[in-house]
Order: C-alpha cells, then structure tokens, then sequence
C-alpha cells in the first residue's frame, strides 16, 4: 500500500482523500484475507470482524460433537 501510494503521489502529488481511503479499504481486504476474516460490520461504536472458520465435523448430532469442537479449538489456540 505504501507503494502504490507514493507511486501516486510522485506523479500526481497530493492524493485526494477518496483514494487515500479506497488504499487503505484494499489494504484492510488484503489482511482481512490473510488472517481469514470473512466480514467486518459496525455496530454503533464496536466494529465485529466476523472470521471464516468452517470444519466439517465427524457427527451431525450428539454429545460427540461437543468433544469435536473442543478438541479443534484447543488446537486452533495452540497454534502460533
């Protein structure tokens, strides 16, 4: 982003807001992706990053599900 916008600004000086803002909205996309958010939504004052987390579980029903979840987020949290 910070390419992109000095590239902007060398040939056509000041950057106008509008664009300023879509850099930085194409560069919250592009970390959005990386860390797998799927949504970002304002609520009043609280901005909730929704994130993708899909897994297709062993079971559709039972007390086996529950041992499931927790074993792959405790995994998730494991990882660094």
């Amino acid at each position: 982003m910070n390419d992109v916008s000095e590239e902007l600004e060398d040939r056509f000086s000041d950057i106008p807001k509008a664009v300023q803002c879509l850099l930085k909205i194409a560069y919250i996309k592009t970390l959005c992706k990386k860390l797998k958010i799927e949504k970002i939504r304002q609520v009043k004052d609280e901005i909730l990053l929704i994130p993708t987390t899909r897994y297709k579980t062993k079971e559709k029903v039972g007390y086996n599900i529950v041992t499931e979840l927790e074993e792959l987020l405790e995994k998730m949290c494991s990882v660094k």
